[in-house]
């Protein structure tokens, strides 16, 4: 597994306490990865990245207080650690929208059995995973690939790059944008990347 150093420090987040047990337990049969932490919000995920400064973050979307693609907007900019959602939601908007965060990945959980690990080593080796469940929702260039789930290399639709000009996608979702905003009080629209 990637990183270059051992253990690889990993902070377990998720509410549901038992699925928490067994992601704790399936990975503790793993000597090369440590658990150093568990948070049951999204809220408690962004204070214990803080404090422990994990490699890896298994996150779940659905989290109270903050959801998980909101904590992962917290916690990417501050830290140098790699994300992997963690999650029941198959939805591809959220998919897609927890990739942007800058997360290296999303394993669907009923996946988790077969994809979890082979999904870590994939982020812990730079690439991003997409769990095979919900990877047909995009147009994957899954190179050569883990047997279940998806290895993404340069795959403009989910790794979108800021540049000078405005890309194919980008001009999409301003169209479609338009079609649905009802006033705007100013011409300029500026778009983040």
């Amino acid at each position: 597994m990637g990183l270059g150093k051992f253990p690889i420090r990993v902070l377990v987040t998720d509410d549901y306490e038992r699925w928490l047990r067994f992601v704790s337990a399936a990975l503790a049969e793993r000597p090369e990865l440590e658990i150093i932490g568990h948070a049951s919000d999204g809220f408690e995920a962004v204070q214990q990245a803080e404090r422990l400064r994990p490699d890896l973050i298994l996150l779940d979307v659905g989290l109270p207080t903050l959801n998980g693609i909101e904590a992962a907007r917290q916690i990417l900019p501050k830290h140098a650690c790699k994300i992997l959602f963690l999650s029941e939601n198959r939805a591809p908007d959220i998919v897609e929208e927890a990739l942007f965060t800058g997360a290296a990945g999303y394993v669907v959980k009923s996946d988790a059995n077969r994809e979890l690990l082979p999904a870590i080593e994939a982020v812990l080796s730079g690439e991003t995973f997409v769990s095979s469940s919900v990877a047909m929702h995009f147009d994957l260039d899954s190179g050569n690939g883990a047997a279940a789930g998806h290895r993404i290399r340069n795959n403009p639709y989910l790794l979108l790059r800021c540049s000078e000009s405005i890309s194919e996608f980008q001009r999409q979702s301003l169209m479609q944008l338009k079609q649905i905003s009802v006033t705007c009080n100013s011409s300029i629209l500026r778009i983040r990347c």
